[in-house]
């Protein structure tokens, strides 16, 4: 039993496997308040649970990486629309909670172009994290160009791990 274990563990180590944990959310849609369950106005008098908002999701993603601290933190993109926090104050509150949290890197999606280019931009300017788009192509955009990467790299426990983003191809850009 000793040896079957024992060569188990080795073909374990030669093959490079590791745990690794992952934090992911997407399509936050600039949800900073918690909400009813049907989406409208929390109610805290009422029987209907209250969800989301960006207090709880901080808190679950500091716990989780304070349990597990060489986690990583990906955003899957549409952090833009659905409240007035977006309507009145754009990029400009996204990018200021999604900085709260130490995201390895953040993926654009389509609700991110809802303002076209120039709505986007200065948020993937302002973020402390990489942005990653594999599949955006922006030889005619000069505002865009260089601000976001295919592809980063990031370490935990010695070991690079490759984070790759894709954007659906049915996005609007204009």
């Amino acid at each position: 039993m000793f040896k079957l274990l024992y060569f188990i563990l080795f073909l374990t180590s030669v093959r490079g496997e590791f745990e690794l944990n992952i934090l992911h959310y997407n399509d936050f849609h600039a949800r900073f308040e918690e909400t009813s369950l049907s989406g409208g106005l929390c109610d805290k008098t009422s029987e209907e649970p209250c969800i989301g908002g960006f207090a709880r999701l901080a808190t679950a993603v500091r716990e989780a990486m304070n349990r597990e601290q060489d986690s990583i933190l990906l955003n899957g993109g549409d952090s833009f629309q659905g409240t007035i926090w977006y309507n009145i104050l754009r990029w400009n509150v996204t990018q200021d909670f999604m900085n709260m949290l130490p995201h390895d890197a953040h993926v654009l999606g389509n609700h991110e172009f809802d303002n076209g280019i120039e709505g986007a931009v200065p948020y993937i300017k302002a973020l402390n994290s990489t942005v990653v788009t594999a599949n955006m192509i922006a030889d005619d955009e000069p505002t865009i160009q260089g601000i976001y990467k295919p592809s980063t790299i990031v370490e935990r426990n010695g070991k690079k791990i490759g984070i790759i983003g894709v954007i659906i191809s049915s996005t609007d850009v204009r």
